[in-house]
This record gives structure tokens, sequence and C-alpha cells, in this order.
């Protein structure tokens, strides 16, 4: 505070934070799901094609969406308040 001043944070600024934080838990929570069947899948078959869908694999192209998470946390982490 005293490197800053007394400058308050606007509100704006932790809603963009708490947007940030529940996007980067459900990407981490994605990657997780993903390795883990991944793991379940691989004690199968020997093929070395990776059939993990994740969680919204099913629905979604992955490469885009992966994309899109990170864009998404860019912007929310980055933008000004």
């Amino acid at each position: 505070m005293l490197i800053y001043g007394r400058r308050e944070r606007s509100r704006a600024g932790w809603r963009r934070l708490a947007a940030a934080l529940v996007f980067q838990s459900y990407h981490e929570l994605g990657h997780v799901v993903k390795i883990a069947q991944h793991m379940k899948i691989a004690q199968h078959t020997q093929s070395g094609i990776d059939l993990a869908p994740g969680i919204l694999g099913n629905f979604f192209n992955l490469i885009w969406l992966h994309s899109t998470f990170n864009r998404i946390l860019t912007v929310l982490m980055v933008g000004r308040s």
C-alpha cells in the first residue's frame, strides 16, 4: 500500500479476477479429467491415439476449445479496469 498509495481497486477489476478464477479452475479441471481418461484408455489400447475427449470434447473441437479458454483468460488478466 505504501508503494502504490491509497488507491481503491475498482469492483470491475475484482469481478474480472473472479471470472478469470472460474475459467482457470474449469480449465484445470478439464486437464485433470482428460489425463484420467487418457490413463484409463491407455490401459485398454496400444494404438497411441488419444481418444480422451475431456469434459466438453464430445461437443467442441478440443484445439479450438483450449485456444478459446486461453484467450479468455489472457483478456481477463491483461485488461485494465
